[in-house]
């Protein structure tokens, strides 16, 4: 049997998709019931326990994992949109094409 090695394609990889990165807080009790809360950026929750946690042991010289409360992982998403008034009222104005849609272009009329 014979097996071809296939060239790969210049590009063939640019439509991987990229996780997102994201502003995580994590925290966590020690055994003397003192909250550890540190900020870290990771492209998955159990990355940011494990960047948290490091980052706790590096910061305030904890030696093991042990002794620890289950880890919480906040995170932080923060979305920020500039809508030009022009096409807000053009939406407003537009007929809604389902019920829903028209319920949510009336709710933003005036009263």
């Amino acid at each position: 049997m014979r097996f071809s090695r296939r060239r790969r394609r210049p590009g063939e990889y640019d439509s991987l998709s990229v996780v997102p990165i994201r502003e995580c807080v994590v925290s966590f009790d020690d055994l003397r019931g003192v909250r550890h809360s540190v900020r870290v950026q990771a492209s998955s929750v159990l990355e940011a326990a494990g960047l948290g946690l490091k980052r706790v042991r590096e910061q305030e010289m904890l030696d093991d994992d042990a002794g620890f409360s289950d880890i919480t992982v906040e995170v932080a998403t923060k979305t920020t949109h500039m809508v030009p008034i022009a096409k807000l009222i053009e939406w407003r104005d537009s007929h809604g094409k389902t019920p829903r849609e028209m319920t949510r272009k009336a709710n933003t009329r005036r009263g």
